[in-house]
């Protein structure tokens, strides 16, 4: 079946969800006529209410959100909701080929092979260089690559594949210019390496400098002179960067868990469905699901280069949650990790296969039938009450939009001057009979003939960029009237954020400032320093801005518009974290760090697994400007360890050897 896009922010018995007493009404996909009539309004813009973002069908991760929060159901419950009539499996891990930067269907898919050189995470030494695999040729022995070139890329013509590296600015073939690979062909780190990850340099105009992979790095020619570049790797491994662009790390564990479930199963789905020539299984785009990878790089407008972490603590978690990660303790009396309780990686299936388990920012409180010919799909992903979309504050759920008639008549110039706007049919679910399946736009053009034009409700969504396409017109609002000169100044901005917050944890700082602003400056000072750091904030159209910030020591802010300045504010941090590797080699040295109180001495205690005392322990002392700590020590067996200072302790990290 076709692929569909599927979102706007991842046994063979049906299982039955006797948790949830929540009676369902489950309705047909086909459209409900109706008859509704909007002239034109005077002020020239249509003021809409409207539910839900994006198509609405399968698990809505808002929904998700407000079950595990506010309803205490589990991720697999979660799943089972959002995908009815489908049953529980596990999974085994295996490999997936992912295409990167790249959107199906469309021309730019094939890119040159010269936009995506690669090199080793590690950077460059004598054991961590890249190791090249021609798999066009049977029994082809790996090719450990010198590490004299700090960059790699392969070049496609005619003839075949091209290995070149780099050495300063310089390009040149490898070994020879004569050598010819038959392809397609494959890069990765050297086994053993420091960092088991490729890094892939992206073109510098999307502020993207580089990205660090898992796995290996595919290329395959796709026309004499172009290439796709695929990411090879195992599926748990990937859907380790799918989540938390999926999901906001900060949501409950379970609500990441559902989410981790509908995309694992997406996975397979896509996985088991692709064409026997097809050179990969899924994409990393909305047009599939999103991910980026293990790291990324940007470059700001001043020049400095950022890399950021891309596979946050929770969302691994949510990933990993089965016993393998997280064993049930052997003392009967202790409190079961809420993971153990699954033996494996958990997808739905129908008919014993994995299920095409789309999903959707939020539903508004009514999931969608799918859109598909396909008779399996139509058994679960059908039209549903949702009774925890709406539960969690969400700008989604419900929403207000204005919409000009300009831009109606600039998407639709047969139209004319559009004199009212008829929708014709909705989907019988929820507020105002649903969602818009057919509306009319009706006009007249230059010569004062009578026009019409007939669209479907997602093509109108889609044409004047609305959330989803379940709305109604409600009232009518003039344009805004440009001030004059004696009109009263502007009102000075505010800024408004937490008192207090727990340490290195995101807060959202919010502000006002007048109707049309089109920037903020933010002003940050973090405790101990002796200068300000301006953040520049864009604001919506009605003055409303946010941002988020991630404080390790108390920071102090005001914003500023022109010479107008607000009040400031300080939100007081505290607490002790603490952050380790889920996994290791025996034999490694983890390397255990967070933040506490600048200036505090900091205890780790080391705890072998199901010890009942800690048997190490080490001490160190918090830097006095950041709060910023770190220790180490050599693993041989599992350790449990946490941190305590100035009387607040972290949450406990478990480091598995194996």
């Amino acid at each position: 079946m076709s692929r569909v896009v599927r979102r706007l922010v991842l046994g063979t018995v049906v299982a039955v969800m006797g948790a949830l007493a929540v009676p369902l009404a489950a309705g047909s996909a086909s459209a409900t006529a109706t008859s509704e009539v909007y002239a034109r309004p005077s002020g020239g813009v249509f003021r809409l209410a409207g539910h839900g973002w994006g198509h609405g069908h399968g698990l809505s991760q808002w929904g998700a959100d407000g079950a595990a929060s506010a309803k205490g159901l589990t991720g697999a419950q979660i799943a089972a909701f959002y995908y009815p009539n489908t049953a529980q499996a596990v999974l085994s891990d295996r490999a997936i080929r992912v295409l990167l930067d790249c959107q199906p269907g469309f021309a730019a898919c094939g890119s040159a092979s010269s936009t995506h050189p690669v090199w080793p995470a590690a950077e460059l030494s004598a054991t961590n260089g890249l190791v090249f695999v021609d798999r066009g040729v049977t029994g082809f022995t790996p090719l450990k690559l010198p590490t004299d070139r700090d960059r790699w890329r392969v070049k496609v013509d005619s003839a075949g594949y091209r290995l070149e590296g780099r050495i300063g600015t310089t390009w040149s073939a490898y070994p020879s210019a004569s050598t010819v690979y038959k392809g397609p062909v494959d890069l990765s780190s050297a086994t053993g390496a420091a960092l088991p990850f490729v890094k892939v340099h992206y073109s510098a105009t999307t502020g993207v400098v580089w990205r660090e992979y898992r796995g290996s790095i595919r290329v395959v020619r796709s026309t004499t002179t172009t290439v796709r570049v695929v990411n090879m790797l195992g599926m748990e491994s990937y859907l380790l960067g799918v989540v938390p662009r999926e999901s906001p790390p900060s949501w409950p564990l379970h609500a990441l868990f559902a989410q981790a479930i509908a995309a694992r199963s997406y996975s397979a789905y896509s996985r088991a469905h692709v064409a026997s020539t097809q050179v990969w299984d899924i994409c990393d785009t909305t047009w599939c699901q999103v991910y980026m990878g293990a790291a990324q790089a940007k470059r700001s407008s001043d020049g400095t280069i950022t890399r950021t972490a891309l596979e946050p603590a929770s969302t691994t978690k949510a990933v990993r949650c089965y016993a393998t990660y997280y064993p049930k303790p052997s003392d009967p009396s202790a409190t079961p990790d809420p993971c153990s309780a699954y033996s494996g990686p958990l997808i739905r299936t129908y008919s014993a296969q994995p299920i095409f388990a789309q999903f959707s920012s939020s539903n508004g409180g009514w999931s969608t039938a799918t859109d598909s010919a396909d008779a399996d799909v139509q058994k679960y992903l059908i039209a549903q009450q949702d009774p925890y979309d709406g539960l969690a504050a969400s700008s989604v759920h419900s929403w207000t939009a204005d919409v000009s008639v300009s831009s109606l008549e600039r998407a639709y110039t047969s139209v004319g001057r559009l004199t009212r706007l008829r929708i014709t049919a909705r989907d019988g679910h929820g507020d105002w009979g649903g969602r818009v399946q057919t509306a009319v736009l009706e006009g007249v053009n230059s010569a004062g003939a009578a026009t019409s034009v007939t669209v479907s409700g997602s093509a109108l969504k889609s044409a004047v960029g609305l959330k989803s396409n379940w709305f109604k017109p409600t009232t009518t609002t003039s344009p805004t009237p440009t001030p004059t000169a004696t009109a009263t100044p502007p009102p000075a901005p505010t800024v408004t954020g937490p008192a207090t917050a727990a340490r290195a944890s995101q807060i959202t700082i919010t502000g006002t400032s007048a109707a049309g602003t089109t920037s903020v400056a933010l002003m940050l000072r973090t405790q101990g320093a002796t200068s300000w750091t301006k953040r520049s904030v864009a604001p919506g159209s009605d003055g409303h801005w946010s941002t988020t910030w991630t404080p390790t020591v108390d920071v102090s802010y005001y914003a500023v518009v022109g010479s107008q300045k607000s009040p400031t504010r300080t939100t007081t941090v505290s607490g002790t974290t603490i952050t380790g590797p889920a996994q290791v080699t025996k034999g490694s040295t983890v390397s255990p760090h967070g933040w506490a109180a600048p200036g505090s001495d900091v205890t780790v205690c080391w705890r072998r697994l199901n010890a009942a005392t800690c048997t190490a322990r080490t001490v160190a002392v918090a830097s006095t400007s950041s709060g910023y700590w770190a220790s180490a020590k050599r693993l041989d067996v599992d350790y449990s360890y946490a941190a305590a200072s100035a009387g607040t302790r972290s949450p406990t990290i478990t480091t598995h050897v194996v």
